[in-house]
């Protein structure tokens, strides 16, 4: 069976996926990134996390804190 890579999974959006974030979960992600911030490595799983974090919640501050 087909299972998606991860660059495909960090490339869809929330809209995409029919998920709209609450503020608890944006509080929870950026509390991740942080604990994940000086120990992730790139092309490791941790450090794909921190991408895919980093990507939905830039993508809700431009929804929700549109500057």
């Amino acid at each position: 069976p087909y299972t998606a890579h991860v660059d495909e999974l960090a490339a869809v959006t929330l809209d995409e996926l029919g998920l709209e974030p609450s503020e608890s979960y944006y509080k929870a992600a950026l509390k991740r990134i942080e604990s994940l911030f000086d120990v992730a490595e790139p092309d490791t799983p941790e450090g794909e996390e921190l991408e895919r974090l980093a990507a939905l919640v830039e993508e809700y501050e431009e929804k929700h804190f549109p500057i």
